[in-house]
């Protein structure tokens, strides 16, 4: 026997899997109750088929008149057009059902990923999570639409078919429903040996679809580098794993289905035998025989359909299972139960005892106390990696410090709701996205109520006005992937657009003008002053001239604060400011440098 025959003994999840969906059928039960005596009429009626053959045929020998055969006739005609109509109604309701089902999973996912903090995102590769969003709810979709309804059909065919051979004879019936449990066994050997390869083929499709979304978003860079065959060999590996999986899916199926269908047409020929037998001795009618025959014929194709359903059901549940993870993953930021709104900031902030570190024992903030008071503007300098856009992120609370407590006007961050901070709190981040529609849209991401005035206005105060209007489309022009016919200072200045709209009372900016060139930098400038007045302003910045126009620097190193003052303060006493000044500067005189 194969390796892969052998059954597995892990348990196919399937009603864990069902049990967990119940929530999700709630409200449609009247629709279920109408499917369930749908399925069950077009069963019964199935049934009957034989029933009426063998009424027919023992009519016609008992007469020896064909005339006798019209009123069987037209009634199975009748039954067949009865069947057709139960089956579509029983069909519609479940698919019906099914793809409600899904659409409330879907969107339970779709929420969940939403409430997931930074935590998550930064682990999480995008293209597996897009394939727990398309493929794996797209299994499910299959099966409470398909699947599950023809098992049910299936079952009570069986059932019924079982308890019609009894009825009739029931040493015939016997003969033909022992083999049964051979068949069951052969589909549970089944489902036990293909679930670890239907989650590993999930799981395979997910690295498969992030190759994919990396290699296309990464494209400019593969051909900048002539990295076109690497990438091709590495999306070739990761296509080979998957469909190696699949050919071994694929072995599975062909090593056990055949079983099944071997097995019923062994039950098939037993009964044909001992209905022979029993006619020739006067046991059985013809009728009853032919009836016999059709009836066992009934049983070939629900169990050979249920076999291959197995698969959809199993695949099912693994799909399921990577849905259900990410819906029961809790996020790491969490609003406390009793979270109320916070008030309209003033803006102080404080920063007590913070320690922070993405990894256990690879500490990030190291006991940071800070205060910045309302209407500061403060600037976070140090080398890259000492934490400047870390702390930054824990004051809207994209994450939580393991120690310490970050105030919002003396106000405990974790006791607000989360949309009451980040309403009041704008961050314009180091990282831009800008989604795939109109620039206005983009602008207005934060808030789509604003008028086009205010929209304009916000453009003009980050000095992208002038650009955008100069587009044939003006702020009607699609941005495409990610704004990617913009220039990478445009699309800064869009961002910081998007942020001034919402007229947060505490503004953070990580570095918005990195991409900028020196007569947009000198415009933003001006812009910026407007900006920084009225409001608490956090700025991680690498221009000096954003820094210099602080009212205090703090200086960042290895996770610490080492430093606090104005810019002559600290020139004058020297320290880390003083030197990475110093070595900008003299790598780049007249222009005033890059401060990192």
């Amino acid at each position: 026997m194969p390796r892969f025959a052998s059954p597995n003994r892990e348990r196919p999840a399937v009603l864990p899997m069902l049990r967990r969906m119940l929530p999700y059928i709630h409200g449609f039960h009247l629709r279920l109750l109408a499917a369930g005596l749908a399925t069950l009429a077009a069963a019964v009626l199935m049934l009957a088929v034989p029933m009426v053959i063998r009424w027919g045929l023992d009519t016609l020998v008992v007469s020896s008149r064909p005339v006798v055969l019209w009123g069987p006739a037209a009634l199975i005609i009748v039954i067949g057009l009865a069947e057709g109509v139960a089956s579509f109604a029983s069909r519609y309701l479940m698919e019906a059902v099914g793809f409600q089902v899904v659409y409330r999973l879907r969107s339970d996912l779709y929420r969940r990923l939403h409430e997931l903090s930074f935590e998550f995102h930064d682990k999480a590769r995008v293209g597996d999570v897009m394939s727990r969003l398309t493929a794996d709810t797209e299994a499910l979709s299959r099966m409470f639409g398909f699947a599950l309804p023809y098992i049910a059909a299936n079952s009570l065919t069986i059932v019924g078919a079982a308890a019609l051979l009894l009825y009739w004879d029931l040493w015939l019936g016997l003969s033909f429903i022992l083999v049964t449990p051979l068949m069951v066994r052969a589909m549970r050997a089944y489902a036990y040996t293909v679930q670890p390869s239907y989650r590993r083929r999930q799981a395979s499709l997910g690295r498969l679809t992030e190759g994919l979304r990396v290699a296309l978003n990464g494209v400019r860079e593969i051909q900048l580098f002539g990295q076109e065959t690497q990438e091709m060999r590495k999306m070739a590996a990761r296509d080979e794993e998957y469909v190696g999986i699949n050919l071994e899916v694929a072995r599975i199926s062909a090593y056990w289905l055949p079983h099944v269908h071997f097995l019923v047409s062994l039950a098939t020929a037993v009964a044909l035998a001992a209905g022979g037998w029993a006619v020739m001795s006067g046991r059985a009618t013809l009728g009853m025989l032919v009836g016999f025959v059709t009836t066992a014929g009934l049983l070939v194709r629900p169990i050979r359909q249920t076999g291959m359903l197995t698969a959809s059901v199993v695949q099912a549940a693994a799909a399921g299972g990577r849905v259900l993870e990410v819906i029961d993953e809790r996020p790491a930021v969490e609003e406390l139960p009793g979270a109320k709104p916070l008030p309209e900031l003033r803006g102080r902030v404080e920063l007590q005892g913070i320690h922070f570190a993405y990894v256990p024992g690879n500490p990030v903030l190291k006991g940071i106390d800070l205060v910045i008071e309302p209407g500061e503007v403060v600037a976070l300098v140090g080398p890259t990696g000492a934490g400047k856009t870390t702390l930054a992120h824990l004051i809207p609370r994209f994450y939580d410090p393991q120690e310490g407590r970050v105030l919002l006007d003396g106000v405990d961050v974790r006791t607000a709701t989360l949309s009451s901070i980040r309403r009041q709190v704008g961050t314009a981040m180091q990282n831009i996205f800008l989604f795939n529609g109109t620039i206005r849209e983009n602008i207005a991401f934060g808030k789509p109520e604003a008028t086009f005035a205010a929209v304009q206005e916000a453009a003009q105060l980050a000095q992208i006005h002038d650009e955008i209007v100069a587009f044939p489309r003006g702020y009607d022009t699609p941005l495409g992937e990610r704004g990617a016919s913009l220039s990478g200072g445009q699309r800064q200045r869009l961002a910081l657009a998007r942020v001034l709209l919402t007229d947060p009372r505490l503004l953070i900016l990580d570095e918005v003008s990195s991409e900028l060139d020196a007569v947009t930098e000198a415009k933003l400038r001006s812009a910026l002053e407007r900006a920084f007045t009225g409001r608490t302003t956090l700025v991680i910045a690498h221009r000096l001239w954003t820094i210099q126009r602080a009212d205090r620097i703090v200086v960042l190193s290895n996770g610490e604060v080492v430093q606090q003052g104005t810019h002559d303060q600290l020139m004058s006493s020297g320290g880390l400011y003083r030197e990475i000044y110093d070595a900008l500067t003299g790598v780049l005189p007249g222009r005033g440098g890059d401060l990192a």
